[in-house]
């Protein structure tokens, strides 16, 4: 059974749709990440659906910031 869980990263940059959308594909190639989630409301936060038993939370975290990216986890 799969164990899905969802962070929420904060993207210090701001980023176009376009750059996004990039940001979201390449997070999505990570083993285990089902969906990245991101809305022109709020285009700082991505939540990242993944199988924890895949991947972990640092290493999504890791994959944002080796984009040059600014980036933290945060807590709801």
């Amino acid at each position: 059974m799969k164990t899905l869980s969802d962070i929420t990263l904060h993207i210090d940059e701001e980023l176009s749709p376009e750059r996004r959308a990039d940001l979201g594909d390449k997070v999505k190639r990570l083993d285990g990440v089902a969906e990245v989630l991101t809305s022109d409301d709020k285009p700082h936060l991505a939540v990242v659906r993944y199988e924890s038993d895949q991947t972990k939370a640092g290493d999504i975290l890791a994959m944002v910031r080796n984009q040059g990216l600014h980036a933290e986890l945060i807590g709801l």
